[in-house]
């Protein structure tokens, strides 16, 4: 009889620490696909910073786009005509998802200076892990460069 208890227990431990590990490796990975996707957000935002930005000599990365944005291609990959993101699941890149990334380039009003040229630019990736949508997003102002 106390053998079939201690079994039984053994059996209900297993079970309880293979779904705890199951749970965490979940865990990880969709903060491992976070964190990759903050990357991509910020990488864009980044270049969107660096590039020269002149009242005579406006980028293509800061054309002013539509409220919703248009959807921009960061690393070549297209699927069916449409640019997609690659997010890494693993460490050595091997396993990915899609996203969709989206650039949103609107001027901004700024009282305190009349005339000024001002944007808010924002990088949008949206995605989706286990049945579940995932967006992150950034945004930053951006004012013309002075000499």
């Amino acid at each position: 009889m106390e053998v079939c208890l201690a079994m039984a227990v053994s059996l209900f431990m297993g079970a309880a620490i293979i779904t705890a590990l199951i749970h965490s490796q979940r865990y990880a990975t969709s903060a491992r696909l976070l964190t990759n996707a903050r990357a991509i957000v910020h990488r864009n935002i980044d270049a969107s910073s660096g590039v020269a930005f002149t009242n005579s000599s406006i980028p293509t990365l800061l054309g002013t786009t539509v409220t919703t944005g248009v959807v921009c291609d960061d690393d070549g990959v297209t699927t069916a005509g449409t640019p997609v993101e690659n997010i890494q699941l693993s460490q050595n890149g091997t396993a990915t998802i899609t996203g969709t990334l989206t650039r949103i380039v609107r001027p901004q009003s700024v009282s305190e200076s009349a005339g000024a040229t001002v944007l808010r630019i924002t990088y949008q990736i949206d995605y989706d892990y286990l049945s579940k949508h995932c967006t992150y997003a950034e945004t930053t102002l951006r004012s013309v460069d002075t000499n």
